[in-house]
């Protein structure tokens, strides 16, 4: 049975030219969920019998999907829907009313082919947002980067692949005598795949230009080994190495591989991830802080850096610092809130959590991603009312309901005895009174000492700066199983003694009684604790003990006037109904 579709609809859908009075008929010939930072949206591929083009469902239309009566191969009517472009010629429609027609049909009406303004085929494709390739001719013939091994032997394999990342310039290297220049590029291709060349020399000059970041190569004949992990967060577990025999063809211009994102579904996630560990985010930006600078203390160097807060849909909040030319020229002007598709961001750990944008990480601004546009449409429908949880700073950090989304494991001392992240009930038995704190520079929270003239000096930042007082108070705490030292860093030691670490130090040098008497003054409490467990790398130490760090702190003892007992009663009551689920 076939069924007459409006004549030239797909042109009329992407020109804008669709409304109650002139409405579209077209056929849906796929229909896929899609998932962005836990909020569900349908994507469909329609046809007007010559023409296919993508479209997004709004929600309001997803009931009706899971009713079936929008389903794969009806034929529906357009009532309202909206041409979106989302990058150069690439363009989105967002669908708000229809009709269905028919019932699903058997086959497709007429040879629909897709739009060329769409990226993504019908049909087969990954219900994840991120996954649309470009068009690359028959790519059957190349082997996948995911099957490259050191025994597939030089003359049997052939991969297509796109450059994902290529250093500014190459490095000079000097070992036993020796020295010459070298260079890596990451590589990526249509299966996902990733894998890093590095060339050494001679070869490194014969392609520096040749290589050229988001072209497409056909690569052959290079040397396959094991990756250094250490150095790369590619998803292979092998690297290639160019050689003499390397070959290394360019591709047609137009044959570019889309990247490959793994997005973490929430940002929360972080909170439970390590430090160092590499992740995929798409957020959109929040904030954009100013430029600094602060010196390297590995190579000396002054960096420019700028802190930007990310936002992802589920009003998760992280500060994301980017390095020297990207902090100076990040790709958008500071009042601005575009997306970004962010490969690569690593974690760092201090006073919360925090991500980084390291050389080799890779940056799309306003990316031409389904899941970019559903971010967007979701921000700019908030009119900037967001009320958010930022993983950033301890104070914002929150319990209770808002804690499920960190999978902290409750338990007791006693039974802590691997690494990880554990919830714990505990009274604070003793504090130390060694090194609570430690003079720190204003501007980058690291030691400060005094040099010879009797300032205060930072080797950070390298010079003269304000010193202020941090904590890193070490304290012991005990529930009914066992007892530990817990340290904790920053806020947190103004949230167990009540006064910040610059009042405390003066106490300390003017009043030590007085000093003693708060730390006492503090035993006996009792505390909610989210904990970090690792192991103590102190060189000094014969056997692996672990190593406890707070991360969040909630007082539920009597000495706050019973608030803490009833914030208690709350947080398990709203454990108990959970239950009852």
């Amino acid at each position: 049975m076939s069924y007459p579709l409006t004549k030239n609809g797909v042109q009329l859908l992407r020109n804008g030219y669709c409304n109650a009075q002139s409405p579209v008929d077209v056929q849906i010939i796929s229909l896929e969920e899609l998932r962005s930072a836990g909020q569900a949206r349908y994507r469909v591929f329609l046809s007007d019998g010559e023409e296919i083009i993508s479209g997004i469902l709004e929600q309001k239309l997803n009931d009706q999907v899971k009713s079936g009566e929008i389903s794969k191969r009806v034929v529906i009517r357009i009532n309202s829907s909206q041409s979106k472009q989302i990058k150069d010629n690439q363009v989105i429609i967002v669908i708000y009313e229809i009709e269905r027609l028919t019932e699903p049909l058997e086959g497709n009406i007429g040879n629909p082919q897709k739009s060329a303004t769409r990226q993504a085929a019908p049909g087969g494709a990954s219900n994840q947002a991120n996954n649309n390739k470009a068009p690359a001719g028959n790519d059957s013939i190349y082997t996948p980067i995911k099957r490259l091994h050191p025994y597939i032997g030089n003359a049997k394999w052939t991969i297509k692949a796109s450059v994902m990342n290529k250093p500014d310039q190459m490095k000079n290297w000097s070992k036993d005598g020796r020295e010459g220049v070298l260079f890596s590029v990451d590589l990526h291709d249509n299966d996902g795949g990733e894998i890093r060349a590095t060339l050494f020399n001679d070869v490194a000059k014969k392609f520096w230009e040749v290589l050229q970041k988001d072209k497409t190569y056909l690569i052959s004949k290079a040397k396959i080994k094991g990756a250094n992990k250490q150095f790369s967060q590619l998803n292979s577990d092998y690297e290639l190495t160019f050689d003499d025999n390397t070959t290394c063809d360019p591709c047609a211009e137009d044959e570019q591989i889309q990247i490959h994102y793994n997005f973490i579904e929430s940002l929360a996630q972080i909170e439970t991830m390590g430090k160092d560990q590499s992740v995929d985010v798409l957020a959109i930006v929040k904030e954009t802080g100013d430029v600094t600078s602060q010196t390297s203390k590995k190579t000396n160097r002054e960096m420019r850096k700028r802190n930007i807060t990310i936002l992802d849909g589920n009003s998760v909040t992280i500060s994301l610092t980017l390095w020297d030319d990207k902090a100076d020229y990040p790709g958008w002007a500071v009042g601005d809130h575009p997306v970004l598709a962010i490969k690569g961001c690593r974690i760092s750990e201090y006073n919360g959590k925090t991500l980084s944008l390291p050389k080799n990480a890779r940056m799309e601004i306003d990316p031409p991603l389904d899941a970019a546009y559903i971010l967007r449409n979701w921000y700019e429908s908030q009119g900037g009312e967001i009320k958010t949880k930022d993983l950033s700073s301890v104070s914002n950090q929150k319990w209770g309901g808002e804690k499920s989304s960190f999978n902290y494991t409750k338990a007791n001392i006693a039974d802590i005895t691997a690494p990880g992240y554990y919830e714990i009930k505990a009274y604070i038995v003793s504090i130390s009174d060694k090194s609570p704190f430690y003079p720190s520079c204003k501007e980058c929270k690291r030691k400060v000492e005094v040099d010879s003239n009797g300032d205060w000096f930072c080797n950070s930042c390298d010079a003269k700066r304000d010193c202020v007082y941090n904590y890193t108070l070490r304290f012991m705490v005990s529930d009914q199983t066992s007892h530990k030292f817990v340290s904790i860093f920053g806020d947190l030691g103004k949230l167990i003694l009540g006064r910040d670490a610059d009042e405390m130090a003066g106490l300390r040098e003017s009043n030590v009684e007085e000093f003693n008497a708060i730390l006492k003054s503090r035993v006996f409490d009792q505390w909610r604790l989210s904990v970090k467990v690792d192991f103590d790398n102190n060189p000094s130490q014969t056997t692996n003990e672990l190593r406890f760090r707070a991360n969040r702190m909630e007082r539920i003892s009597a000495g706050d006037n019973g608030e803490g007992f009833r914030k208690e009663t709350a947080f398990l009551l709203n454990e108990l109904s959970m239950l009852a689920l």
